[in-house]
């Protein structure tokens, strides 16, 4: 009996492993299984991110793509109108004798009742037409005595020294058929009223200057057009 036992108890031992050699094949596979499972967990953490890195840049691009197309179109402005106006440098000024200022007030009735007329014309250079004739005279009334100077307008596109000065003239009247818009503005060193107008009758526009010593500016509207 002795004996079976002890062989017994020889089959068993051959039978058993190492606890070294059992030791690292069990480590070797919790490890392969372990890092096995890592890796896939890795993996599939590196595609979700790479997923949303690109969903972000497109939506990135689009948001600058939206906002760009919607800034392009405030930014377009209106065609550009070119500019055709001058000013007195590109005019040149000649005396009129009295045939030429004939010729130029027989069609305005109201610059014919001056006296002591002066009269100059502004040539465009550019084209050697006329751009403006002043014209400086008297006028006696009953009520007043006026210094007159009439900027008769050939060319509208003419900026003249004192032009926006006539371009905000607040208190009008009607004197005839002709409606004068016109502004005080004050006295000059002849102690005369000055009162800056402009008329417009039958397509012919008139800067006038007048100064007067009563101020009586409706008196001499109604003298002139009356």
């Amino acid at each position: 009996m002795d004996r079976f036992r002890r062989k017994i108890r020889q089959k068993l031992k051959e039978s058993q492993k190492p606890f070294e050699v059992w030791y690292r094949e069990q480590a070797g596979e919790s490890v392969g299984v372990t890092e096995e499972g890592r890796g896939a967990v890795k993996v599939k953490k590196r595609i979700g991110s790479a997923v949303w890195l690109i969903a972000a840049a497109v939506a990135f691009i689009m948001l600058v793509t939206v906002v760009a197309v919607a800034l392009g179109g405030r930014q377009q402005t209106a065609p550009q109108i070119p500019d055709f106006t001058f000013s007195d440098e590109s005019v040149r000024t000649i005396k009129l004798d009295e045939e030429s200022v004939s010729e130029i007030i027989d069609d305005i009735p109201s610059v014919k009742k001056l006296s002591n007329i002066i009269a100059t014309q502004c040539i465009y250079i550019v084209d050697d037409t006329p751009a403006l004739t002043m014209i400086n005279g008297e006028m006696q009334t009953q009520t007043d005595f006026y210094l007159i100077t009439a900027r008769i307008i050939h060319n509208k596109n003419f900026i003249f020294l004192d032009w926006w000065e006539y371009q905000d003239l607040p208190n009008s009247l009607t004197a005839g058929d002709t409606p004068i818009r016109y502004k005080p503005v004050g006295k000059n060193d002849s102690d005369m009223q000055v009162f800056f107008a402009t008329t417009e009758t039958d397509g012919v526009l008139i800067y006038w200057e007048v100064s007067c010593f009563q101020g009586q500016f409706s008196d001499w509207g109604q003298a002139m057009f009356g």
